[in-house]
């Protein structure tokens, strides 16, 4: 899908939210609140396709900074050692998010492993060109765990790098930041760039990053299903990295994108790619597993994030399957996403 720049517009507005297009229609994802009929002849001229209308909440990075009840301590928020995929990790700057995968890396000194998750995760600010040096580590659990556990119900908001209670995060520090794909943000220079052919400047695949292990961690690429460390003979097709908390539809990052941008293949599973009507499942620090149905593998969405909007496209929608409330919540960023 090529959004226009009218549709990039309609977005920067928060008018619409995302467009997913699926065999035989568009779905376009709107700001109920806003959305009025002068702006249903702008998006129908956008499309030769059947045009349906959803309403849809603020799609949003979800991390642990997103304001929701203390949650109670699960098998996905406590500390693994080694570190396995699917549980709570976190920038010691920010509060806590999903171990990806792991991957490794050729270096001079020798093969290095490291853990992916989204760059919201790993870094203090994903929109930025660079990080503060104070906001390199990585812990497991994520701060926001760290905390949780040591002095449930106190712990103060937005002063995570700290903690509460003064709780001290170096025992708790597995890696550090290695790199990232910057998410670009939304901004007015935008709409010029796709008034003139270059939309593409804007736009996002992915928010990923990887974290360098310590020399002293090791790691095994299993997740938890049902209370048992288990290792699924499924293809790793991609990592959750927004939501709608209202309906709880996830949207993940493909793992062919992260492996494009970022180099970092999964170690111990095999990549794939999910289609229209596919059955998925994650695992993720929040909501642990959940299953899911893939809506769409084409769609563009804007993403609310702590310092500003960005327009993402070429991800996967997915909406929960029956039984489950939610297929993603806040805290399930970097998830790791299998087909069925």
């Amino acid at each position: 899908m090529r959004p226009n720049r009218k549709l990039i517009g309609l977005m920067r507005k928060d008018v619409v939210r995302g467009v997913m297009r699926t065999k035989d229609r568009v779905v376009v994802l709107i700001n109920k609140e806003k959305f009025d009929r002068e702006f249903d002849g702008q998006i129908r001229s956008m499309f030769i396709e059947t045009i349906e209308y959803r309403p849809i909440g603020r799609i949003v990075a979800l991390d642990w900074r997103r304001s929701l009840p203390m949650q109670a301590q699960s098998p996905y928020t406590q500390q693994y050692r080694p570190l396995i995929m699917g549980v709570s990790v976190g920038n010691t700057c920010i509060t806590a998010g999903t171990i990806g995968y792991f991957t490794s890396f050729a270096t001079p000194q020798g093969t290095r492993y490291a853990l992916v998750s989204n760059a919201h995760v790993l870094t203090q600010n994903p929109l930025a060109s660079s990080q503060p040096r104070t906001c390199l580590t990585i812990s497991q659990p994520g701060p926001y765990d760290i905390c949780n556990a040591n002095c449930p119900g106190s712990c103060p908001n937005n002063q995570y790098q700290m903690c509460c209670c003064g709780q001290d995060l170096s025992p708790y520090v597995v890696g550090t930041l290695g790199d990232y794909v910057r998410v670009k943000p939304l901004t007015f220079w935008c709409l010029i760039l796709y008034w003139l052919g270059l939309g593409s400047l804007c736009m996002n695949r992915v928010d990923a990053a990887y974290a360098y292990l310590n020399s002293n961690i090791q790691f095994t690429p299993d997740v938890i299903i049902n209370n048992q460390q288990t290792h699924p003979n499924s293809p790793l097709v991609g990592l959750v990295f927004a939501g709608d908390v209202q309906s709880g539809m996830g949207f993940v990052i493909k793992i062919n994108n992260i492996i494009s941008e970022l180099g970092a293949y999964p170690v111990g599973y095999n990549t794939g790619v999910a289609n229209e009507g596919d059955s998925v499942f994650k695992v993720g620090r929040t909501t642990g597993y959940t299953e899911g149905s893939v809506e769409s593998t084409d769609v563009t969405i804007s993403v609310w994030y702590e310092t500003g909007m960005a327009i993402f496209t070429d991800v996967y929608a997915i909406n929960p399957a029956s039984g489950y409330t939610a297929f993603v919540k806040p805290g399930d960023s970097g998830s790791p996403t299998f087909k069925k």
